[in-house]
């Protein structure tokens, strides 16, 4: 069937924003909570499995992958640092960087980024110390 440029409807522009906004978003990643799995503190890494699924466009949901050489947050400065026992089961945000931090990571270089990924589900930083409600620390100021 043939339509002349009359019958043809011209596009939504709010409604094909928002499918781009949907689309955008369904990849964009800022912070997320994780649970250790595994640490390796000779090279200062942890693999995470994030605590929460994705929705996938079917509306069922889905694991993501267990994230695997996340480097961990140490609370250091001037030589010092505070060294705390980093366990399986530990709870963490993991904080994904804006640009690829390959560079960095393997050599602390200022550099341009090797590629254009951004928000990436490679490039996590893990903070560990949040705990659910459930399992709240016994803090009584001491």
């Amino acid at each position: 069937m043939d339509y002349t440029p009359d019958e043809i409807m011209p596009p939504n522009l709010k409604i094909l924003l928002d499918e781009l906004k949907a689309e955008i978003f369904s990849t964009f990643n800022c912070v997320q909570i994780g649970k250790i799995e595994k640490v390796t503190a000779s090279e200062q890494t942890v693999e995470v499995s994030l605590q929460i699924k994705r929705l996938a466009k079917d509306g069922t949901s889905l694991f993501y992958p267990v994230l695997v050489d996340v480097p961990y947050f140490v609370l250091q400065g001037g030589g010092a640092y505070l060294d705390m026992p980093i366990s399986a089961g530990d709870y963490c945000f993991v904080l994904f960087n804006d640009r690829n931090i390959d560079s960095w990571w393997s050599t602390a270089n200022v550099s341009d980024p090797p590629t254009n990924r951004k928000h990436s589900m490679s490039d996590g930083i893990a903070v560990i110390g949040l705990n659910p409600k459930t399992t709240p620390l016994d803090n009584d100021g001491t």
